[in-house]
């Protein structure tokens, strides 16, 4: 063994360590549990016996495969390499495939010529060719041919161009999956690709939103002919409602269908869900889809002769018979004339299964699977563990024992040409997550895996996932092999060892706001955690995420469980902790008095233990931070800004303690210094104190370089646009917010994304050159991730951009519903504020509202509405409602009496004290 082979052990005794560890505490905890109940140890013997066997077989399965298959980190840098010459971008540092010496595996379904589709060739020919460009979108059930009509007519217009000599449009093919979904990044990355070839790139791609870069590159390529095609694009869609999940990629389309100047770029989305807009979007109706459908009778029995003519089995007319059940559908003909080249299958058999079948897909692939050798069940069973797409080589690895390298490639080419496994453009293989429910039970018995046998696969299957990690993740979309390595340890059956690599994962998503996308496996694991530390983790976890979906019943109680097992382990640290959580869920449904009660008792019962135990404690100083904030915040919102302040400045000093620990999260919380200086300018602002706030802007900046880390700049710049918009220093509130969305969409960050989409909304609104159509998409986009009771300056935006802009909204949204809906809103803040109702932004909005609605009884209330908020605030902030007071005066410019609303904006503080825009 060589000096290397040891070493590449060596960096996988953090694995071999833990699964140890493992293996321990399972035996000393059901030895304890026997205890218990007056068994004797030994009596669960078998039972330690058989865990420990199967943790001796992982680590042997590591050292194993650790020592067999060298890695070279040159080899590693040239595969990126690579691929960033192939997609036009590089890609993270990341564990190279295993197994890559295995070829991608060259599968071919039957080559039989495409039957009755002439049509639908020559329109989407026609698309292509003529334009002009935009979205084109071809749709139908799945088997009936799409994706084969779209490649016949690319690689035809790609031969035929070529002989005449012109010019093919370049094309780029992309595969939406529910792991990876295609966002506009892709498509410009398309663009940008073909911008390299030309002498000139665009300036406007450096530092501007990805709608601008489009457009930027829109410009660039003139007459450039581009296809980018989208295969499984209804992956892209919200299946409720068949709308575009991305709200980046609806104004894309909604750009590339509308823009003003020609241009010769087309997306094809190729989609078995239609997809639907708003009705303030054109792109889907833009041109009628191209729709493909089952095979006529006589065409159905033709494409029956052709796959006779290539297969060599005159079963035309057995298959024939069935035109009706089959739907006239080409793949489900294929899988049939699979199922009976299989001498175990008859016409008559496979006839009666088929009368009266309600999902024929399932009978047919039910059908394939029975009849697998064992070399095809095993790899059927292998992609199912793996749960996501592979390569060769990985289900090569995890069958080493049973199957050589050439027996798994025969084996994926006859699942694939059989269509009930998928291949990717790329050299991956996956089940379909449609299929995978149920697939596995046709595999005939005993060529099935036993429990034991499963879980060693879904482990081996774990690690080999755990081996693909993008190190150093750019985003949610780096994380599929990760998010598959936690599907397989949950399916093992060994929870503690699946909610470590779920604490791991979520480690990684909070970085980006995006705990939630973990919600359902936390509520999977909740039932089945035996130890109340992890359940109350989880539980204090699950609190947090119900309350951010506006679920505070759920929350309520999953805080409650998580406080009863603190409480029951008499775990005063984390019970200080889930306190202050709890009070986080308060904050967000609005019952602030109730948020404040339970911040101030976190914070004394966190300062009690410290005091009794200052070093065993330290880490409660990140809960400290935490609740001063949220008390400062609670201060702001009932407009005692003294209070607020000092309370901030408390919570801004807590890092710079000497006790404060130097652990990875400590540093993370110290972050928050960068909002709290933010928030304390803002509000210096509010108070018209404009002298002492550039300090503190150049403090955030300091804190914000010396971190410097990309996931913290969104937080930052979002924070940043919304002071200048207070300063109405609107071009560059939309610069800062700008920068901010950017960052957000590639983080999938949901929290600062419609924070800043906000800002830009207010700031195209307010600005002097208004523009409401960048006003009215970013205020769309921003109610996208509104909740109820969330922000109200997002539905005051959207009452105001329909009246301003009726044909930038939905038809059902008109101006006087979404005015009343806000008043509702207020009204019922107002109404929960215990203490002396004082909601001061809820009484602002509740005028701003009321003026909306434009009675004269209105008017006197909303001016009433702004003198109480007025008299609750101290002291005085003149400018804390100056932004609404620029967006009033557009209310009053677009309300249809110029002038109606000026007794009332007049009377307001800040009328007479605004800034000039700068």
């Amino acid at each position: 063994m060589g000096r290397q082979d040891w070493q590449r052990g060596a960096s996988n005794t953090g694995v071999i360590t833990f699964l140890l560890a493992v293996a321990n505490e399972a035996d000393r905890r059901h030895i304890a549990a026997a205890a218990e109940e007056n068994n004797p140890p030994l009596e669960q013997a078998s039972w330690i016996a058989a865990i420990v066997g199967v943790l001796l077989m992982i680590i042997f399965y590591v050292l194993d495969k650790t020592l067999k298959r060298p890695r070279s980190s040159s080899d590693e840098e040239d595969r990126r390499e690579v691929r960033a010459e192939e997609t036009g971008r590089s890609e993270p540092a990341a564990t190279p495939d295993r197994g890559t010496d295995i070829p991608p595996v060259k599968t071919i379904v039957p080559d039989t010529e495409m039957i009755d589709r002439d049509g639908e060739q020559a329109e989407l020919r026609s698309r292509l060719l003529d334009g002009p460009g935009g979205i084109v979108v071809v749709s139908g059930g799945r088997g009936v041919g799409k994706s084969r009509l779209v490649a016949e007519v690319l690689a035809d217009l790609e031969s035929s161009q070529e002989r005449q000599g012109q010019a093919c449009p370049r094309i780029f093919r992309h595969e939406a999956d529910p792991d990876l979904q295609v966002r506009l990044d892709v498509l410009i990355g398309d663009m940008g690709r073909l911008l390299d070839e030309r002498p000139t790139a665009p300036d406007a791609f450096i530092g501007a939103s990805s709608l601008d870069r489009l457009k930027a590159a829109l410009e660039a390529l003139g007459d450039v002919s581009m296809v980018s095609i989208i295969d499984h694009a209804e992956n892209l869609l919200n299946p409720e409602t068949g709308q575009l999940l991305d709200s980046e990629l609806d104004a894309a389309f909604e750009f590339l269908t509308t823009a003003p100047q020609q241009h010769r770029v087309t997306v094809v989305l190729v989609t078995r869900l239609p997809p639907k807009a708003p009705a303030h979007r054109k792109w889907p109706a833009a041109r009628p889809p191209i729709t493909v459908r089952g095979l006529g009778r006589e065409d159905f029995t033709e494409y029956l002769r052709t796959l006779d003519d290539v297969c060599g089995h005159g079963l035309t007319g057995a298959l024939a018979r069935h035109y009706d059940r089959l739907q006239g559908n080409p793949r489900l003909a294929e899988m049939a004339h699979a199922i009976l080249e299989s001498p175990e299958y008859d016409p008559i058999r496979l006839s009666r299964s088929l009368t009266g079948a309600g999902d024929v897909s399932r009978v047919l692939t039910g059908h394939l699977v029975r009849s697998l050798d064992p070399a095809g069940a095993h790899v059927l069973e292998a992609l199912d563990a793996f749960g996501t797409s592979i390569d060769a080589g990985a289900v090569s690895t995890l069958l080493a024992e049973e199957h050589s390298e050439n027996e798994v490639v025969d084996a994926l080419t006859s699942l694939v040409s059989k269509r009930v496994v998928r291949e990717t453009p790329d050299g991956r293989y996956y089940v379909p997550p449609s299929d995978s429910a149920w697939l596995l039970e046709g595999i005939a018995e005993a060529d099935r895996p036993n429990a034991e046998k499963r879980t060693k696969l879904l482990i081996r299957a774990g690690i080999e996932l755990a081996d693909r990690h993008v190190r150093n993740p750019g985003g949610v979309e780096d994380l599929r092999f990760h998010f598959a390595e936690l599907r397989a340890m949950m399916r093992t059956g060994m929870p503690t060892w699946a909610f470590r690599r779920l604490e791991d994962l979520d480690r990684e998503l909070r970085r980006w706001n995006c705990g939630f996308l973990l919600l359902r496996q936390r509520e999977t694991l909740r039932r089945q955690l035996g130890t109340t530390d992890r359940l109350m983790r989880n539980e204090n976890a699950l609190g947090h995420l119900y309350a951010s979906d506006g679920d505070f019943s759920k929350a309520s109680k999953a805080y409650g469980d998580a406080l009863r097992c603190a409480d029951d382990r008499q775990d005063l640290d984390n019970r200080a902790r889930i306190r202050a959580n709890l009070a986080g869920a308060y904050w967000w449904d609005n019952d602030v008095n109730s948020a404040y009660d339970s911040y101030a008792r976190a914070r004394d019962e966190s300062e009690e233990l410290m005091r009794s135990d200052p070093e065993r404690c330290r880490d409660l100083l990140i809960v400290q931070m935490g609740t001063l904030e949220k008390m400062a915040d609670c201060h702001r919102h009932w407009g005692r800004y003294d209070e607020a302040i000092q309370l901030a400045e408390e919570a801004f000093g807590v890092p710079e303690k000497p006790e404060y620990p130097d652990t990875a999260e400590a540093r993370d919380h110290a972050a928050r210094r960068i909002g709290i200086t933010l928030k304390m300018a803002r509000w210096r602002v509010e108070l018209g104190e404009t002298d002492t706030v550039e300090p503190l802007i150049m403090i955030a900046g300091r804190e914000m370089n010396a971190r410097n880390e990309d996931w913290l700049w969104a937080s930052y710049l979002a924070g940043l646009a919304g002071y200048r918009l207070q300063r109405h220093h609107f071009d560059q509130a939309i610069d800062a917010a700008k920068q901010a969305v950017e960052l957000a969409l590639k983080y999938g960050d949901p929290i600062t994304l419609p924070q800043a989409r906000a800002t830009l909304g207010a700031a195209y609104l307010m600005r002097d050159d208004i523009d409401l159509a960048e006003a009215a998409r970013h205020i769309e986009g921003a109610a996208r991730y509104r909740r109820q009771g969330g922000p109200l300056i997002v539905p005051a935006l959207r009452a105001l951009i329909s009246l301003a802009a009726p044909e930038q909204v939905s038809e059902s949204d008109d101006a006087t519903t979404l005015f009343r809906q806000l008043l509702a809103e207020t009204e019922k803040r107002i109404k929960r504020d215990r203490r002396d109702r004082r909601d001061i932004t809820a009484w602002n909005y509740r005028g701003f509202a009321l003026c909306g609605l434009n009675g004269k009884s209105d008017l006197d209330d909303a001016r009433k509405a702004f003198e109480t908020a007025c008299v609750k605030t101290t002291p005085p902030a003149p400018n804390r409602v100056d932004p609404l007071v620029r967006l009033l005066e557009r209310l009053d410019e677009y309300g249809g009496s110029p002038g109606r609303l000026q007794p009332v904006i007049q009377a307001l503080p800040a009328a007479g004290t605004r800034p000039a825009e700068a």
